[in-house]
């Protein structure tokens, strides 16, 4: 529709002004910069032009229509163009490196998408019946997930989340799924599946960002201190260092910072 479109247009640039281009889910600002311009223009869309001008299918309370809709293209937005822009950026070559660091071993990937699909086989895949199951609670992807996470690489992470979402959906259209005697199946209403979705995505995408935004820090120090003491090894020049009282600030100019360095006492000396 011509809402769908001026919606994704309107988003597309946001996103490209406030999240940066392209988008990095390996890192937190930019990840929180893109689900908050997501959210901002999906609820305008809904709020202005898609709930008031629908057709009958929405007549009744507002504010419920607006929230259905509103959160199914929120949902929709961070589920599918994370997928698609980290897939668009890094390709599909398992051996590329993924948001600056090395790629895990193929063994250890496998071995975490293997047991995700297990746990999503064994919790939504199966009829919904009367007898209560330890399985019978959605939330046991979320090891999985991490498992997922802490491996590392957003198209790793996104990949994971398109997974779930589609064995969920899957298992709410078929009435399969997780079922509690008393309260029935989990997904009987579209908000508990909005809340589900919601849950996952969300957080998964934020610790994902997270944890490769500390990673790819870690790594940079690691690397800079590897230069810095090779350069000191492979020298041939004799190297002097000395610690001054105050210390003279860097972001000064240099000739600035030498009237400074010989009006200053020298504590230590020593030679490299």
């Amino acid at each position: 529709s011509l809402v769908g479109v001026a919606e994704a247009v309107a988003g597309a640039w946001l996103v490209r002004r406030v999240a940066g281009d392209p988008v990095d889910f390996s890192d937190v600002q930019r990840t929180l910069a893109f689900i908050l311009v997501v959210t901002v223009t999906t609820l305008a869309a809904g709020a202005l032009v898609a709930v008031p001008f629908a057709g009958p299918q929405f007549a009744g309370d507002f504010t419920e229509n607006l929230q259905a809709v509103w959160i199914a293209n929120l949902l929709g937005t961070v589920i599918v163009a994370p997928l698609l822009l980290t897939f668009g950026r890094l390709g599909f070559a398992p051996a590329g490196r993924d948001s600056g660091l090395p790629p895990p071993q193929a063994a250890s990937t496998l071995a975490a998408f293997a047991t995700l699909a297990a746990v999503l086989m064994a919790v939504f895949l199966r009829p919904i019946g009367e007898l209560r199951l330890p399985i019978d609670v959605p939330y046991l992807v979320y090891p999985a997930l991490l498992w997922v996470v802490a491996i590392g690489g957003t198209r790793r992470v996104t990949l994971a989340i398109l997974l779930t979402v589609v064995f969920q959906t899957v298992a709410t259209l078929e009435g399969l799924g997780p079922f509690a005697p008393v309260a029935g199946p989990a997904f009987a209403r579209a908000y508990e599946v909005q809340t589900f979705l919601g849950l996952v995505v969300l957080p998964v995408l934020l610790v994902s960002a997270t944890l490769l935004q500390l990673r790819r820090a870690g790594r940079a120090l690691a690397d800079g201190e590897q230069r810095y003491r090779a350069f000191v090894a492979n020298s041939s020049e004799i190297i002097f260092r000395a610690e001054v009282v105050p210390p003279v600030p860097v972001s000064l100019p240099p000739t600035e910072q030498a009237e400074r360095i010989s009006t200053l006492e020298f504590v230590e000396l020593w030679e490299d």
